[in-house]
């Protein structure tokens, strides 16, 4: 048994996620209530449970999602009673709540979402709570008989890490380099399903068993390495581009008209930008970008690089090249692409 749990502000997302499925006939919704007809009726309810406690600000809803080994096979009934149980030990069990059973992957799963609060307004205790969800669920495998799915390394993650393991992957599959270099590497039936499903690490597990965690560790590093090329590969065009123009009004038009994505946003801070290359889906964000790439140092000189910027920048490329280098020559040229120019003196 596997249960994840994901917060958020607002229940819109888990509500419409799951009832965009129930319209797609692959999720029907368990709750017997003549009352919530459709998502805006259940947003509705789920809101109005919210009310009884307007001091929490954040993480004011929740959707857990259950999964179970593919050799239990745990209908509704049976999933009720161990719904019971571990709403109890989690403190779940005092909340409005719209359970979902959904049927889209080769395992029945459950999906529930609820607010943050109990009937009587008070917050649900959330410390530690990852932890208490993985012990409880040790303790009901053996309650109730069920087989046990071991969390390893990947899946103890917080939930940021998942989700970015996760989107990553479905990229990578969908890349010309999967296709071309790596589709024997995982069955053509999994690819698909990441494609159509985006499915999470825990499911591709639970889902595939015949799928050996050697291959899914080595389709996670590929991914990895695949994003990280893709934002190397838009940083040298980037520069290119920038070489290229002593008007940074024109580099801005250039990237443009070459297909790259780039966006200034105002904060607080200041201007800030974001680039991105929509043919492979991969976007920078303003604390990624390289400083010469950045807003101040393209737009306004005088706000540029400081000295101990420059001193620092100077440091770490000097530090990586000489690592990379069995010659002076080489270390000279690999300085010079950085535009760092070296004396010597006797």
């Amino acid at each position: 048994m596997i249960a994840e749990i994901r917060k958020g502000n607002t229940c819109r997302a888990f509500v419409e996620y799951n009832e965009n499925k129930v319209n797609k006939g692959v999720a029907r919704r368990l709750t017997i209530n003549p009352n919530l007809r459709n998502a805006k009726t259940i947003k509705e309810y789920l809101n109005m449970s919210m009310q009884t406690n307007k001091r929490v600000k954040k993480n004011k809803f929740q959707h857990v999602m259950i999964s179970f080994h593919k050799d239990d096979h745990i209908d509704q009934s049976a999933f009720e009673k161990i719904w019971d149980r571990y709403a109890e030990e989690m403190g779940f069990n005092s909340c409005d709540k719209v359970v979902y059973e959904h049927n889209d992957t080769h395992l029945r799963h459950y999906h529930i979402v609820m607010p943050t609060v109990d009937f009587s307004g008070n917050k649900v205790a959330d410390y530690r709570d990852f932890t208490r969800n993985r012990d409880i669920c040790r303790m009901l495998e053996k309650e109730f008989q069920i087989h046990e799915i071991e969390y390893d390394e990947l899946q103890i993650k917080k939930e940021g890490g998942q989700k970015a393991s996760n989107y990553s992957i479905h990229k990578f599959v969908k890349s010309t380099e999967f296709k071309e270099n790596h589709s024997g590497l995982i069955p053509i039936s999994l690819a698909n399903s990441i494609l159509k499903y985006n499915l999470s690490n825990q499911q591709v597990r639970e889902n595939y068993p015949g799928f050996s965690e050697i291959q899914f560790k080595k389709l996670l590093t590929l991914s990895k390495d695949a994003v990280k090329n893709y934002k190397k590969e838009l940083i040298s065009k980037l520069r290119v581009l920038r070489d290229n123009h002593s008007d940074y009004i024109d580099f801005e038009a250039s990237m443009k008209k070459e297909g790259l994505y780039v966006r200034r946003i105002k904060s607080q801070e200041g201007w800030r930008l974001i680039y991105g290359d929509p043919a492979n889906t991969t976007y920078i964000k303003d604390s990624k970008i390289p400083k010469d790439l950045r807003f101040p140092y393209l737009y306004e000189k005088d706000k540029g690089l400081t000295l101990e910027d420059q001193k620092r920048f100077i440091k770490n490329i000097a530090l990586r090249s000489v690592k990379k280098c069995t010659s002076w020559n080489q270390f000279v040229k690999l300085l010079d692409d950085y535009n760092i120019d070296v004396h010597t003196q006797t």
